[in-house]
């Protein structure tokens, strides 16, 4: 018995001085000259390795060098530079011809993207033996002696310390993302977790994924899954599942603790530091030509619930908002609940479609009107509470011809609020220094009217505005398209001969002017008041008033 011991025992011995050895006696340049021939045939690009290295236990790892992945013959340089590549492989496994990669190493890696025209250096050109094996049949899956495929992988997959450019060779557009650091590990039949970080603008990103049962969805079958991310201030979580097919599917929770929007976008400020260039044509500098495809909608599906703790505007903060948003077949819907905010309460609803159709739908009762037209509409001269709906849709495939196509209604009803900006009670009585004045203000008990929108042309006539010393009516158009204001404000002061306004010029800085001719017409009707008004009337508005009257 104890010979059989020392027989077993010598065996082992034996065979671990043989996998110790196996690395010196393996011609690894052969291997070496052999391997990279064979990439370099499949994928058209010159690959070199300073060194190779191999060790047999107690599993076969091989470690490679100063690895490097050229560019294609346009670009010029390295797609890839690694300082150290290295692949495990279960040895065991091995023994029954099934290949188990443990692990594979990327130790900081630099990836070099770049892209000029249609041409891009990660795309690989299709030698003629990569066409060969791409047309050939399809191989069934490796079956280990298990029965197991060799699909139901179980690895762990590592890159430390990389770094990713890309740039645009015609535009010149570039991005950085540096310290990238990931990590996958599991096994196809339980559970694969991916996490990471990486920096990119200065601010850092980690993420974490965890999807139980992956190989579930090559079947066709749905599987629970968690996502965890953050990049600087904004992080946020889901879990639900997902499900692959024609049309991947994703259900589940969003919810996210803050998402910040008081801050100018990026576009914006650039915008604001550079003077727009003037162009032909009105309003032709305020819309973008570049083309919009909302094709995207098509490549996915998704049933989820969104909730989000904080939303940050530039004047006010919402909270506790509740959604609902839903993509089938290329079709978009989100609506909201009832959410408490600007101390009233608003709604909204937003439906996109993948033929390039959008619509936009908000209610708001009671809310304070001043912060919500900042954070909407970027305007800040209405302030009281208000009440009002507002309903837009439109098709396009551009910024401009969304704008042009735009059709829709609403309504407003302000109560107890100021119009910044201009007096219209002075400008009423024929002022003329009130038509001047950017300091002035205009208080009101009421403010109310409706308005239509067609080819983005927005169309008013019910203006009700009342306060104790004044009450005007209005008309007019605001043209989106073309970036213009025409609107005729018709006050009335008791006992004066009233001057209608008219308001005219690009929707953000329009002029105010007296409408004599509109003045005329609406006060013939009453000649012995048109008499007695006129002459304090011209003393008013100065010569261009006397040159009409004369």
């Amino acid at each position: 018995m104890r010979g059989l011991i020392k027989i077993v025992l010598g065996l082992v011995l034996l065979c671990i001085v043989g996998l110790i050895a196996l690395p010196f006696v393996i011609p690894v340049d052969s291997l070496k000259a052999k391997a990279l021939a064979k990439i370099e045939e499949q994928t058209g690009r010159k690959i070199s390795i300073d060194k190779i290295s191999f060790s047999a236990f107690p599993d076969i790892a091989f470690k490679a060098q100063n690895v490097t992945v050229g560019n294609p013959a346009w670009a010029g340089g390295n797609m890839a530079e690694i300082k150290e590549l290295s692949i495990g492989v279960a040895l065991l496994p091995l023994l029954h011809k099934d290949v188990e990669i443990t692990e594979l190493t990327l130790d900081s890696p630099h990836f070099n993207l770049l892209k000029h025209a249609d041409q891009a250096n990660w795309q690989f050109a299709q030698t003629p033996s990569a066409t060969a094996a791409a047309t050939a049949p399809a191989a069934k899956p490796a079956k280990a002696s298990g029965g197991q495929n060799i699909e139901a992988f179980s690895a762990h997959i590592i890159i430390k310390d990389g770094a990713l450019t890309y740039k645009d060779m015609i535009s010149g557009a570039s991005e950085d993302v540096s310290d990238i650091n990931i990590s996958l590990k599991g096994s196809g039949d339980d559970k694969v977790t991916l996490s990471g970080s990486a920096v990119y603008k200065q601010k850092k990103a980690d993420l974490t994924f965890t999807l139980a049962h992956p190989l579930a969805i090559t079947a066709g079958k749905a599987a629970d899954g968690e996502l965890k991310c953050s990049y600087g201030a904004f992080d946020f979580n889901w879990q639900g599942t997902v499900a692959l097919g024609a049309t991947p599917m994703l259900t589940g929770k969003f919810t996210i603790p803050e998402i910040d929007l008081s801050a100018p976008a990026e576009h914006e400020q650039k915008e604001a530091a550079v003077t727009p260039k003037k162009t032909a044509g009105a309003g032709s500098g305020h819309w973008s030509d570049a083309p919009l495809s909302f094709e995207a909608l098509n490549r996915v599906n998704t049933n989820l619930s969104l909730q989000v703790g904080k939303l940050v505007l530039r004047k006010t903060t919402l909270k506790d908002i509740q959604a609902n948003v839903r993509l089938s077949g290329g079709g978009l819907s989100l609506a909201t609940s009832d959410i408490a905010a600007y101390s009233g309460v608003i709604k909204i609803a937003i439906n996109a479609s993948s033929a390039n159709a959008a619509s936009f739908a908000m209610s708001a009762t009671g809310v304070e009107a001043q912060p919500l037209l900042t954070d909407f509409a970027n305007m800040s001269t209405l302030s009281g509470t208000m009440d009002g709906q507002i309903r837009l849709s439109t098709r396009g495939t551009s910024e401009r011809m969304l704008v042009e196509n735009l059709v829709g209604n609403g309504n407003f009803h302000f109560k107890n609020g100021v119009w910044k900006g201009r007096n219209i009670l002075s400008m009423a009585k024929g002022l003329g220094s009130a038509f001047e004045s950017d300091g002035d203000k205009t208080e009101f008990s009421e403010l109310s009217g409706s308005f239509t929108v067609t080819k983005g042309v927005a169309t008013n006539n019910d203006l009700k505005l009342t306060s104790s010393l004044l009450a005007s009516g209005g008309e007019g158009t605001a043209d989106l398209p073309g970036w213009q204001v025409n609107y005729l404000l018709k006050p009335v002061v008791a006992s004066a001969l009233s001057v209608p306004i008219r308001i005219q010029g690009p929707l953000d800085k329009p002029s105010y002017k007296p409408d004599m001719q509109a003045a005329l017409k609406e006060n013939l009707g009453d000649p012995s008041k048109l008499k007695d008004n006129a002459k304090q009337l011209k003393q008013n508005l100065g010569s261009g008033l006397q040159g009409i009257l004369r």
